[in-house]
């Protein structure tokens, strides 16, 4: 969350979101494990519609990036996805502004 002028507060967010080949689609909070399935109460919506599917992506991915990719396929906007997360891991580590909600972690500091 952005507090102006470059400064921002982490928050977490359990939410699952994986779109496949811009034709299926799962949405919610179960991850894709037996626990998530029998055990603990979480769920997930699916969907086989390419069109919902490919407006979902670029929704999403509108949001994270902070700009409008709807026209994207797929690997242009993971592309675009990659690039703006690691300028914004650059701008953040300086305290300046980010473009859009994403940006990289550097794997030896995630969980630390």
């Amino acid at each position: 969350v952005s507090r102006g002028q470059g400064h921002y507060e982490d928050i977490a967010v359990h939410a699952n979101l994986a779109c496949v080949d811009d034709v299926w689609a799962t949405l919610g909070s179960a991850n894709v494990v037996e626990r998530s399935f029998q055990y603990d109460t979480e769920l997930n919506a699916s969907l086989w519609h390419g069109d919902c599917v490919r407006e979902l992506r670029g929704a999403i991915f509108g949001q994270l990036l902070g700009r409008p990719c709807s026209t994207l396929d797929g690997v242009a906007a993971l592309d675009l996805l990659r690039e703006t997360a690691l300028r914004n891991c650059d701008h953040r580590t300086c305290w300046r502004p980010m473009q859009g909600l994403v940006y990289a972690i550097a794997p030896e500091h995630y969980g630390a």
